[in-house]
């Protein structure tokens, strides 16, 4: 530890000399034997006394500015197709999703409008600013976004693609296609009703389920707009309204075409045709577009909203078999996804950030004290999970490897230890960088060959940040403070969060995060009573 740069508040119940036996770094267990909790802060930060940006105020709507800047920003840097931004302003309906987030939707009851794509995607791009101007037109508040892309951004990770028989081209991506897979298997079981490339023809994707057998199903293309009901009886994808007494026809109506957009209009791109001879026909497409919306005008549909508060406390009970959560305690977490983790961490301000998930024992046994001091302070805590499928294969349909980038064997571990060497360059563990236990360390081997350790972290890990903060060494230290404990949702345990010390370690602990967020805003953090 850089005693000299990060000072060390205290290590909470622990003896310094204490070794670190279980966290959530493979499994949900719950440490039961050890207390082990790590709090740093920045002595020295630029702009301390200063009024500066806060990403984690109530006012800051996460979802607006991202998609703003981010499909404007990849808009506008694709010159040959488009080179224009992709919004006018920042009135965006659209809420990106987390993989767990869209199969907690597809389990719910209701109507909810879902687009598939990512900012990465040139057909995508095009679409949004349609679908975003008619879901206003016609009441809709929110169009559910999910992308394919797991870190949102390279096509390694891309996994709504077929398994390859050439072994040389498997990515990370096409080995957990399964989670593509599954969701058209067991959600959108008449989706080959609604796409070009339907199950059994030549661009199908196939993936290998829990039960190891070859599974087919049909591919969509993004952008995939839909209107999906797990419970809707109606085939309309017929046109004549036919009523399945038997089964249900999740898909309620889809809508998938493939154009660009410059700034004369709709087109498709040809790169062997000119920017000047491009045929555009905006009219013609917006008119195909809108009769999607007025499909569900029509039939009277009333399109659902699927809010946080849903999620944590769906979620959160669900999986620790608890009451964490009540129906009306205010949520001030928000579940986002690691395109958008890496936005948050390229953006001017700070903002605070917890590392867990739903999957996670100790992350259960902490969510509550992190949601009750966040409200009590009046910010909001951006909540990423390692596990990109949230570990929903494993735990529900039988898979036996999560998509955990926080693995040294998993095939995205290259988005962990981007995150540390990128963003997280001042980063405190508990672990030790050098750590005896395979379980306990982050190793891989870079494009030299060589291989890179770094440090792992458990999970929750809780820490303020800013990216231009330095310490007195004037080096930078974007972590501002951090916390990271492992504690237990069970009485019996030396661990239980709500033991005596225990549960003054988190709320004192959580409450310094808080407040080195708080400070650089000119505030300061309020304990729990």
């Amino acid at each position: 530890m850089k005693l000299g740069k990060i000072k060390t508040l205290s290590l909470l119940g622990l003896g310094l000399g204490a070794v670190v036996l279980a966290s959530c770094s493979n499994s949900s267990k719950t440490t039961e034997d050890n207390k082990n909790s790590s709090n740093t802060t920045n002595e020295n930060v630029e702009g301390e006394n200063n009024t500066e940006k806060g990403l984690s105020s109530l006012d800051y709507n996460f979802e607006q500015e991202f998609f703003y800047d981010d499909y404007n920003t990849s808009s506008k840097a694709d010159a040959t197709r488009q080179g224009i931004d992709t919004f006018e302003n920042k009135d965006i309906v659209f809420d990106q999703v987390t993989y767990e987030e869209l199969v907690n939707i597809l389990e719910s009851e209701g109507n909810y409008l879902i687009l598939f794509g990512g900012s990465w995607c040139h057909n995508t791009r095009a679409v949004v600013p349609f679908v975003n101007d008619y879901a206003k037109q016609y009441g809709i508040e929110k169009v559910y976004n999910f992308d394919f892309y797991l870190d949102g951004t390279t096509g390694s990770t891309h996994v709504r693609n077929t398994t390859p028989t050439d072994e040389s081209k498997i990515t990370a991506g096409t080995t957990f296609n399964h989670l593509y897979g599954e969701l058209v298997s067991r959600y959108l079981t008449n989706l080959t009703d609604f796409v070009e490339y339907k199950t059994g023809s030549d661009f199908s994707v196939t993936y290998t389920n829990s039960s190891k057998e070859a599974t087919n199903v049909a591919k969509l293309q993004v952008p995939f707009l839909f209107l999906y009901n797990k419970d809707n009886t109606v085939n309309n994808s017929t046109g004549d309204g036919t009523k399945n007494t038997k089964g249900t026809y999740p898909v309620v109506n889809g809508f998938e075409e493939m154009i660009d957009l410059d700034e004369k209009g709709v087109y498709v791109y040809d790169r062997n045709v000119a920017k000047e001879d491009r045929v555009h026909f905006t009219d013609a497409y917006k008119g195909r577009l809108k009769t999607f919306f007025e499909f569900i005008k029509t039939n009277n549909i009333d399109v659902s909203t699927y809010e946080d508060s849903q999620y944590y406390k769906n979620l959160y009970n669900l999986k620790s078999k608890q009451e964490i959560f009540k129906d009306n305690d205010k949520i001030n977490l928000k579940a986002i996804t690691y395109r958008q983790l890496v936005w948050l961490l390229e953006q001017e301000g700070n903002s605070i950030i917890l590392l867990g998930g739903t999957w996670c024992g100790n992350t259960q046994a902490s969510i509550k004290t992190f949601n009750d001091l966040a409200v009590k302070n009046d910010v909001v805590i951006y909540n990423f999970d390692t596990k990109l499928d949230s570990g929903y294969a494993t735990k529900y349909w039988g898979y036996k490897t999560d998509a955990h980038i926080r693995d040294t064997s998993n095939p995205f571990v290259r988005l962990y230890t981007d995150l540390i060497e990128k963003y997280f360059t001042n980063i405190e563990t508990l672990y030790d960088v050098n750590a005896a236990s395979a379980g306990q360390r982050i190793e891989y081997t870079n494009e030299a060959g060589e291989v890179v350790k770094v440090k792992k972290l458990q999970v929750p890990y809780l820490l303020s940040y800013n990216k231009n903060a330095v310490d007195q060494d004037n080096e930078k230290a974007p972590i501002l403070a951090s916390y990271e404990e492992m504690l237990s949702l069970s009485s019996t345990s030396k661990t239980y969060v709500y033991g005596e010390a225990n549960y003054k370690s988190i709320k004192d602990n959580t409450t310094n995060v808080i407040n080195a967020y708080l400070t650089r805003l000119g505030s300061s953090a309020q304990n729990l009573d």
